[in-house]
């Protein structure tokens, strides 16, 4: 089973259909354990980051408060060195869970897989590197307490677009979504350790820049 966040307090957008499953499954291995399971956690995926142009054949892509197309992000005063996300590709969460069924050793309850972990000033330092412009990109900073709050001072909201959400709630779950991830899941919701990494040593995940180079270069 899958869970991209590694902390109990995660966007609660997020996590409301997990956090019951995964307190069953500890509940029933206490006092015994009669159920070998793992959570993987591959924190976020790196194919948000190409959108809108897809970048697997399987997975609806979200928008994020890192828009590569347009050269911005979102961060809040004073954390943008001190939060830290950990990137995956879906091909290579795939990759390492086809590995898991066939691993014979015992499954990690938490299976954290990463192809790398970066605060959001070095993601915005790697997109103006890839994404260069005719200047720096536009850096909106909010301040936590507003966020906290609810008050979102951004000219720009990523929209969390889904066929789950109607339409006319679109800008109430973008919203929501952006409050969660900047004030709990950008506090090490999305850092994820590295017990598959670990396991499989020999595994080569595509790198957080290599991949942006891949999905951004020779794009307008």
């Amino acid at each position: 089973m899958t869970n991209s966040l590694s902390s109990a307090e995660t966007p609660a957008a997020l996590a409301d259909g997990k956090a019951p499953i995964r307190s069953y499954l500890a509940a029933l291995n206490t006092p015994t354990k009669v159920l070998e399971y793992t959570l993987f956690q591959p924190g976020l995926f790196l194919n948000y980051l190409a959108a809108p142009y897809p970048a697997a054949s399987h997975i609806r892509q979200l928008n994020t408060w890192f828009d590569f197309q347009s050269r911005r992000a979102i961060v809040l005063r004073g954390e943008e060195h001190s939060a830290k996300i950990s990137f995956t590709t879906v091909q290579d969460l795939a990759g390492i869970v086809a590995l898991a069924v066939d691993y014979e050793g015992e499954w990690p309850v938490i299976g954290g897989l990463r192809a790398g972990t970066v605060s959001a000033a070095e993601l915005i330092a790697l997109g103006e590197k890839i994404r260069p412009g005719p200047g720096p990109w536009e850096v909106i900073t909010l301040e936590r307490a507003d966020v906290e709050r609810g008050e979102i001072k951004s000219g720009w909201i990523p929209q969390l677009v889904h066929p789950s959400i109607p339409k006319e709630l679109v800008e109430v779950f973008s919203k929501a979504y952006l409050k969660e991830s900047l004030t709990v899941g950008m506090q090490g919701g999305y850092t994820v350790s590295d017990e598959w990494n670990v396991i499989f040593p020999g595994y080569e995940f595509t790198g957080i820049e290599a991949f942006l180079r891949g999905a951004w270069e020779g794009k307008p």
